[in-house]
């Protein structure tokens, strides 16, 4: 798509309604092909779809029954495991009634906001806006506290967002796609904006057998190929890298062919089928691609380390804040850093960069970061080097504690630039590691209290891939009612 029309600059304090009209219908999404039965597995994020297809083309006997189309709504996963596919598909769904918008963040200034706001106002039908790679939109404003371009982009859309959901007005629906949702800013994930988050995760292994079936249905085979290898050694893979294993496969196959020609016009041997891909194409290109049988040996135990790791991050907090403070596990790996898993904690908040937090809260935070490297010694016998973060994270935080004057062995906040010299500098130390010690035994004291349970719900995230939800405080309530009354429900550094 041509996104640069004449006139159209992203340091224009407004923007021509000539020019804003052919930007958004240059981006306007009028044929579509995607379905959702074309899609493989997804069964619940294809669910979630269909609830608001049929609520877009629908407005008016939805409002009637009580209900109404989210303002926003947040797809996430990791990177070519169908988010965009899942958006085309909704478009597909609702094109003859709902008119539909693609966009990638990065594209976005206040000016064409407020554009796509008139837009929409003067609209009689539905609209759906769909940002793609929303991160780098609503990255933490911690991240980008020196971008106020980029800040004043986002309040934009969050007045945006506000603004046009209006419940006498044909619905508007802001839909974002990220493969990075912990990188987000608070204020656009709260309940209202894109709270409403629907998770597109890596194919398990059933999917990922039904899926290579449907791809090698469209090419020519040597006949019926026996995929259980090619599945257990492509776990965590995800669509989009199955989609070019099997290209790769193909293109193997054609390379010998054309080789098996050669051979055959000076009287060697040809194969019946040339050309035709068969298991071993798939597993060199598999191979090739890093998916091989000791990839699979260690996939397996990352899983379980990350199960164990997370496990502690959860059952920690759910400890030391409550159950409800816990919002999802997962032990998929992070696209950013590649790094396994992730726990996200705590409610939603408007300004939680601002949000100020008392001495407890924090020792809190610095007890749930260490929980992590305890919970690997308790289930896994030691500690992996994949914990360093959240001991860096955990420094951090008791470094912020000193600063603001909230520990009542630092009574008084020193800003970090002032030069105290090497005596407060010793003492500074010295605090830190004591803090440290105090919060380490914390978390000693939580998981060894519910060891039981946390090897309890270490295994039902490891078995399930991802817990939240009502689903995640089951496993949590199970986990702590594991060791009984004597169990101690809250331990507080």
């Amino acid at each position: 798509m041509d996104t640069k029309s004449p006139g159209l600059r992203h340091d224009d304090p407004d923007i021509d309604r000539d020019d804003a009209a052919r930007w958004i219908e240059a981006h306007r999404i009028r044929s579509v092909h995607a379905r959702l039965e074309d899609l493989t597995g997804l069964e619940r994020p294809k669910r979630a779809v269909q609830a608001l297809a049929w609520g877009l083309a629908h407005p008016d006997e939805l409002r009637a029954a009580g209900g109404s189309v989210p303002p926003a709504v947040l797809l996430t996963g990791p990177v070519g495991c169908g988010k965009t596919s899942l958006a085309r598909a909704l478009a597909g769904m609702v094109a003859a009634r709902v008119v539909f918008v693609e966009l990638t963040a990065s594209e976005l200034t206040p000016a064409r906001v407020a554009a796509l706001t008139r837009y929409a106002e003067g609209l009689d039908q539905p609209l759906v806006i769909f940002i793609d790679e929303l991160s780098w939109l609503g990255m933490d404003r911690s991240d980008r506290r020196h971008d106020p371009e980029s800040r004043a982009v986002l309040y934009a859309v969050l007045g945006a967002i506000s603004g046009l959901h209006d419940p006498g007005h044909a619905p508007v629906l802001w839909l974002g796609a990220t493969s990075d949702a912990d990188s987000l800013d608070p204020a656009l994930t709260r309940p209202g904006r894109f709270g409403h988050v629907i998770e597109v995760l890596a194919p398990d292994a059933p999917t990922r057998q039904a899926h290579l079936e449907r791809l090698l249905s469209t090419r020519r085979t040597a006949g019926p190929i026996d995929l259980g290898p090619l599945v257990e050694s492509t776990a965590g893979a995800s669509f989009a890298s199955l989609d070019q294993l099997v290209d790769d496969g193909l293109a193997l196959a054609l390379a010998d062919a054309d080789v098996a020609h050669d051979a055959g016009r000076r009287g060697g041997a040809t194969s019946p089928i040339p050309g035709a891909v068969d298991a071993q194409h798939l597993l060199e290109a598999a191979l090739a691609r890093g998916h091989t049988s000791a990839a699979r040996e260690r996939s397996a135990d990352d899983l379980r380390r990350a199960a164990a790791h997370e496990a502690g991050h959860a059952l920690g907090a759910a400890i030391a804040l409550s159950i409800d403070a816990v919002r999802a596990v997962t032990v998929a790996p992070r696209v950013v850093d590649h790094s396994g898993g992730h726990t996200t904690i705590g409610e939603p908040r408007d300004e939680g960069a601002e949000r100020s937090q008392t001495e407890s809260e924090l020792r809190a935070h610095v007890t749930i970061a260490l929980a992590s490297v305890i919970a690997e010694r308790l289930l896994l016998g030691e500690a992996s080097t994949g914990a360093a973060e959240d001991v860096r994270r955990a420094g951090q935080l008791l470094m912020e504690r000193l600063e603001s004057g909230v520990d009542e062995a630092w009574p008084v906040a020193w800003p970090a630039w002032l030069d105290l010299g090497p005596a407060m500098a010793d003492r500074r130390a010295a605090v830190l590691w004591s803090s440290m010690e105090r919060c380490q035994a914390a978390a000693e004291a939580m998981l060894e209290a519910h060891r039981s349970g946390l090897e309890r719900f270490a295994r039902r995230l490891l078995d399930a891939g991802h817990l939240a939800g009502p689903e995640l405080r089951q496993a949590l309530l199970d986990a702590l009612a594991a060791d009984g009354p004597e169990g101690a429900l809250r331990v507080v550094a």
